[in-house]
């Protein structure tokens, strides 16, 4: 076997790690949203964030508050899909529960400040 042969086979298998990982998070960050009964529709994607709607509630007064401990997201303030849309990043399993945890406590508490 050629050594170019070698490496560029070290490197499709590399990247099918790195989409199947992806692939996990992307899973294992919807599976949440949807099941520990949030309000939040999360939609279908193929790359390391999606869509979400996070209506009746407000994505702009949502990314403040989630800014408040320390997570940052950013609302898309786009007219055509409304106020309660935001683009969610994966990232590592531990950023991910902590990012449920607390937007599902802002989300119970629409009015006042969470711990």
């Amino acid at each position: 076997e050629r050594p170019n042969t070698g490496a560029l086979r070290a490197m499709s298998e590399q990247r099918a790690a790195v989409a199947g990982e992806a692939a996990r998070r992307r899973k294992t960050m919807r599976q949440p949203l949807e099941i520990k009964g949030l309000v939040v529709r999360a939609y279908p994607t193929e790359t390391y964030f999606f869509l979400a709607d996070f209506a009746p509630h407000d994505a702009a007064e949502l990314a403040i508050r989630l800014r408040q401990h320390g997570i940052f997201i950013k609302h898309l303030n786009d007219v055509s899909l409304g106020p309660g849309f935001m683009r969610v990043t994966t990232a590592l399993p531990e950023d991910n529960r902590r990012f449920i945890k607390v937007l599902k406590e802002l989300l119970q508490h629409p009015q006042g400040r969470v711990s």
